[in-house]
């Protein structure tokens, strides 16, 4: 049976530098000094945050948290040792998103109220543009809502293909699922984000959704 996880957690918390260093000590070497590369303290709790759900995730998938990640051609990461395993992580503001599956998989977590006319000219597909003149301007909280949610299942689908051509954006639509690609959402409680998931394959799995707390860990 086909197996399909998303974690997410808000990462405020690791703004606390005692539980900052005790999830320093929970990730891979290789994440540390991702982490400590970043000069800005919310990008390094973000990237800490994605880091210690992944560990997470793999421990309870019962795959050691330290497993070796390599690159793909297009800078995708993947477990070397665990090719049949596909992993992908975001975050934005106060989340970090993990998604773990054995199979193709992508995920994408925005902020509402980022987007524009302009980006959706140029990176939306005419059907995508054409829902969006249904929900108002740019300035409208629903045209926003409905922006990001195209917004996070595009990135999410070009993750998931590891491809990573974001000049591709234009070329296909994400209003609907296909034979091969599906699509899931989730907003969290004060609708301020967007989180999606995407999945490459024929098979249908419903994903399990799990809220973490990143203090319960630590």
């Amino acid at each position: 049976m086909r197996k399909l996880e998303v974690y997410r957690a808000e990462v405020e918390p690791l703004a606390d530098p005692e539980l900052f260093e005790k999830a320093m000590d929970r990730v891979t070497e290789r994440r540390k000094e991702m982490v400590l590369s970043l000069r800005h303290g919310e990008s390094r709790c973000q990237s800490l945050g994605a880091g210690l759900l992944l560990s997470l995730a793999l421990e309870q998938w019962g795959i050691p948290a330290a497993a070796e990640i390599a690159e793909g051609r297009w800078g995708k990461p993947f477990l070397k040792e665990y090719p049949e395993i596909r992993f992908n992580l975001s975050h934005a503001g106060k989340w970090a998103l993990c998604a773990l599956g054995d199979m193709p998989v992508g995920c994408d977590v925005e902020r509402v109220g980022r987007g524009s006319e302009k980006l959706a000219t140029r990176y939306f597909h005419q059907d995508e543009q054409d829902l969006l003149q249904k929900r108002g301007r740019e300035e409208d909280e629903d045209w926003q809502r409905t922006f990001t949610w195209i917004w996070t299942r595009k990135e999410s689908c070009l993750k998931a293909e590891g491809t990573g051509l974001s000049s591709r954006m234009k070329e296909f639509s994400v209003l609907t699922d296909t034979v091969d690609t599906r699509y899931w959402d989730r907003m969290d409680e004060k609708g301020e984000y967007c989180f999606s998931l995407c999945v490459r394959g024929e098979e249908t799995v419903q994903p399990q959704w799990r809220t973490i707390r990143i203090e319960e860990l630590l």
